[in-house]
């Protein structure tokens, strides 16, 4: 898709950005984001947008009420929650969620140097609770991370 192919052992790229097309596409992907698109759709943007929002509001009060710090800021939070420990653990945290067969992902100060120097951490656990989670799975992980 980006060249032409000229001779059998040459070609010649594209001069527009035509060049960077890929030649194979993925038709699965094509039809499963299809598919998901449908189901979001079914089951309303603004209805997925609400619940997400209660589970991770949920999930940021249980955290705070147990210790730990609750890194995310601003009028109108994402789903993803991050926080570390009260004295900015990381690796204990880690530990008790792969333990308990948790998805959860790590930054670390790297990844967003600015933010976390002034939030003076060195990283942070990333939780992300989404419309396919349950309250009571909210209350779980909280409960596994309070003990």
């Amino acid at each position: 898709m980006g060249a032409y192919w000229s001779e059998f052992n040459d070609y010649e790229l594209f001069k527009t950005a035509k060049r960077f097309e890929y030649f194979e596409h993925s038709y699965g992907s094509v039809v499963g984001f299809t598919e998901t698109l449908k189901y979001a759709n079914n089951v309303g943007l603004e209805n997925i947008e609400n619940y997400n929002r209660k589970l991770s509001e949920k999930l940021r009060e249980n955290l705070q009420n147990s210790g730990f710090k609750v890194l995310d800021q601003g009028n109108r939070l994402s789903s993803i929650v991050t926080f570390c420990g009260a004295d900015n653990d990381l690796e204990n945290i880690q530990k008790v969620l792969t333990e308990n067969n948790v998805f959860f992902s790590v930054s670390y100060k790297n990844s967003a140097l600015i933010d976390f120097t002034n939030k003076n951490v060195p990283g942070a656990i990333r939780l992300s609770p989404h419309y396919f989670n349950t309250m009571e799975e909210i209350e779980k992980i909280s409960e596994i991370l309070k003990g």
